[in-house]
């Protein structure tokens, strides 16, 4: 139950990207629920093996344009070009 404006949600997600999927589509309705409520939302994603968590932060963005929530975009999408790795010499 959101009391407040906004919510702050911590998604801790499996390295195994099926075993998220019943969840993710748990979230969505809750997601969808507080946006048509006007509540601002701060959702964070990350996984105990991290090298997991882009693609779940991904996976979850593409779900929820799917089902047609208003979202914005991640950051990722809005570089113009892609960061390259810096070197001491």
């Amino acid at each position: 139950m959101v009391t407040a404006s906004f919510t702050l949600v911590r998604f801790i997600s499996h390295p195994q990207p099926e075993i998220n999927q019943p969840v993710r589509e748990e979230w969505i309705s809750w997601i969808d629920q507080w946006l048509s409520q006007g509540k601002h939302i701060y959702f964070f994603v990350h996984c105990p093996i991290e090298k997991y968590s882009p693609d779940n932060v991904r996976h979850f963005q593409q779900l929820l344009e799917k089902h047609n929530i208003p979202v914005p975009t991640l950051p990722e999408n809005q570089l113009d070009l892609l960061p390259i790795q810096l070197n001491l010499f």
